[in-house]
């Protein structure tokens, strides 16, 4: 923010995936110290939270630059690994619930890239980031915001 230009117009914050693979890394010793059912629903409380606890700030301080802002989720990725995509697709909806939750009460626009912008396989250059064509879907998302939100009234809607 600091770096921010002086012709910046409008913000859009995509933030979370590294901290999706975080999570995704603490996941081995996942197995071990969580030994219920509602032990693991503790953990994934615990990782929602953690994430809020960061994802706050952030926002807060795009917010204070008084440009209209958009939030993005976090896109859940092209793992080839079955396990691990399983593990992707359960843990994010915990953070994106956290992203989702800002931009209602913030009155924000959200590109939903998490569950329904970025087709796995077809929009994914490796397992993390999005290919030639799921860039031209964000784009595409990014523009629909500029040509039809109206940041004059705060109101959440979401862009696919």
């Amino acid at each position: 923010m600091r770096r921010l230009p002086n012709s910046a117009t409008h913000l859009f914050l995509s933030v979370g995936g590294n901290d999706g693979l975080r999570y995704l890394d603490a996941i081995e010793g996942f197995d071990k110290e969580v030994q219920s059912f509602s032990g693991a629903v503790r953990r994934l409380r615990e990782i929602q939270e953690d994430f809020r606890e960061d994802y706050g700030p952030v926002l807060q301080e795009v917010l204070r630059a008084g440009l209209p802002t958009a939030l993005c989720t976090v896109y859940n990725g092209n793992f080839q690994e079955e396990e691990i995509q399983d593990v992707v697709d359960t843990i994010l909806p915990v953070i994106n619930d956290v992203i989702i939750e800002a931009a209602v009460r913030e009155g924000l626009p959200l590109i939903d890239l998490g569950r329904t912008l970025c087709e796995p396989g077809r929009d994914y250059a490796n397992p993390i980031e999005p290919s030639a064509r799921g860039g031209q879907k964000i784009a595409g998302a990014v523009a629909e915001i500029f040509k039809q939100h109206e940041f004059s009234s705060p109101r959440a809607e979401i862009y696919v």
